[in-house]
């Protein structure tokens, strides 16, 4: 889990300021490090200027946050994000990722300080924010230190998601079964996994699995709330 499971539930709504209007992007199945190759690659093109976009997710949504202009040439801009299949989220769906941002936001400054602590120097290299296929096929159980790095870090990263889950139960209440069940998940993994009952690569595949669960259901219930 930690910055792997931060990365690995992002939602495909993307946030970027165009002349400090936010502007709030969807594309099914769309992934953080997908939209930031894009988006980049579109900047490029329309003269704009990457560097003001910032990582703001957490565990159930990505979001990349311009602090600047898009671009220079916003139709340029926007007529490139069209042809790599993105689309602008409608003005209820900006609202709701507006709202519920910040409690992410917040959550992803909590993991990222668990992630880079000493206590999870043996897992690091089982979690990094981008599977590879080496990782996902990885057959090896969990060693001894690994196991006590997973335990000595559950605490604090229970910390993080149910201060996550109290904010969400103030901005959008509706959004805390979905994340909770996701967590609770987790947590089953990673008990399977300290168990040695699976392998890092069952555990990453599995991870990946509930991302992609977690992704569809939060884009379905940011369309419908109000």
């Amino acid at each position: 889990m930690l910055k792997g499971h931060v990365a690995g539930m992002t939602v495909g709504f993307l946030l970027s300021g165009a002349a400090c209007t936010p502007t709030a992007w969807e594309k099914p199945g769309a992934t953080q490090a997908g939209f930031d190759q894009d988006r980049m690659l579109c900047q490029t093109r329309a003269g704009g200027d990457a560097r003001s976009f910032e990582f703001a997710g957490g565990a159930a949504l990505g979001n990349a946050v311009s602090t600047g202009a898009e671009a220079s040439g916003t139709a340029t801009y926007r007529d490139c994000m069209g042809e790599m299949g993105y689309t602008i989220a409608n003005g209820q769906m900006a609202a709701n990722i507006a709202k519920i941002r910040p409690v992410f936001s917040r959550e992803k400054t909590c993991l990222s300080a668990l992630y880079t602590s000493p206590d999870t120097e043996a897992l690091r290299a089982h979690l990094l924010v981008r599977l590879t296929p080496d990782q996902l096929a990885n057959r090896s159980l969990a060693t001894d230190q690994e196991i006590a790095a997973l335990n000595a870090v559950q605490p604090r990263l229970h910390q993080c998601e149910q201060s996550a889950l109290d904010q969400l139960a103030n901005v959008m209440p509706s959004l805390v079964p979905i994340v909770s069940a996701s967590y609770s998940k987790g947590a089953e993994q990673t008990a399977l996994l300290n168990e040695r009952k699976i392998t890092w690569g069952e555990y990453n595949t599995a991870r990946r699995a509930r991302a992609t669960q977690m992704q569809s259901q939060i884009t379905a219930e940011l369309h419908q709330s109000n």
